[in-house]
């Protein structure tokens, strides 16, 4: 049982000071750090989503263009 909670609280305890510490990495922390280990895939990533939002904008406009004819 306490080796279910001390994974669930993420309860450590450091044998060299005699602490217990609760280890708090929210999620964000460890995605931006992700991000900045994968500098090129998040690039990438980031490039497609922008491209893809301005093709459907283009998309969205020509088909408004030839309704309008």
């Amino acid at each position: 049982m306490e080796y279910t909670k001390d994974l669930i609280a993420r309860v450590r305890y450091d044998e060299v000071n005699n602490r217990i510490y609760v280890q708090n990495k929210s999620r964000v922390k460890k995605l931006l750090k992700k991000m900045k280990k994968h500098k090129i895939i998040t690039t990438s990533i980031v490039l497609f989503f922008i491209l893809a939002m301005i093709d459907g904008m283009l998309v969205f406009h020509f088909i408004n263009l030839l309704e309008t004819v």
